[in-house]
């Protein structure tokens, strides 16, 4: 029975012709789909945790941001095992391993899911990497100033960043490392923003309604 002048679903995968049931987890160019709903939910979830650090920077404890303190305590978990992890390999990594399970970890799960080419996935495990540039840099640029409290309220001495400038002889230039990492992070979050907004385009291009004959 047809409906002249009427679209009505199922809607079918413009370049697979494939019914949206065949084509709800893989869109024309292999990725997930990415519907609207979805991709305003992720954009949300970005910017709440861009905003503060367009408007405030990447502060972190009281006079900061809760979303970004929240963030950093999550962080600072894989921080503190990447220090057990890498303890076998010298005093050097055991210091940088902190810093580097930080960035492993997330890579990993962008890594994961591009993989399964899981475009929600991948744009929160490639936005969660990103910030740990911005992570990090808070306590890059803290290097000389030994400013931020420690757990375990250990000393200066135990600061992994002023230990690693100062054994590379690199001490003077923390607040321009930082700022590097920092821009590093910021784009890399804005790319994600990015990629989301194009997976959703290509979306709305990828499945469209069929007229039913």
């Amino acid at each position: 029975m047809s409906f002249p002048g009427r679209w009505q679903r199922p809607f079918v995968d413009r370049t697979r012709g494939k019914t949206s049931g065949e084509a709800s987890t893989i869109g024309a160019t292999g990725w997930s789909p990415m519907p609207g709903p979805l991709a305003a939910v992720l954009i949300l979830g970005f910017a709440i945790i861009l905003w503060p650090l367009a408007t405030h920077g990447p502060h972190i404890g009281p006079e900061g941001s809760a979303v970004l303190s929240f963030l950093h305590d999550i962080n600072l978990v894989f921080h503190e095992a990447g220090h057990v992890l890498f303890g076998p390999f010298g005093r050097t990594l055991t210091i940088l391993g902190g810093s580097l399970m930080q960035l492993l970890v997330p890579l990993a799960v962008a890594i994961s899911f591009l993989k399964r080419r899981d475009a929600a996935g991948f744009a929160v495990g490639g936005f969660w990497f990103f910030e740990n540039f911005v992570d990090l840099g808070v306590y890059i640029a803290d290097a000389r100033a030994l400013a931020l409290p420690l757990i375990h309220n250990l000393g200066p001495e135990s600061h992994d960043w002023h230990n690693l400038l100062r054994g590379w002889g690199l001490l003077r230039w923390d607040t321009a490392i930082a700022t590097a990492s920092n821009a590093i992070g910021g784009l890399g979050m804005t790319w994600a923003v990015v990629f989301v907004v194009w997976r959703y385009t290509r979306y709305r291009k990828d499945v469209v309604p069929c007229r039913m004959d």
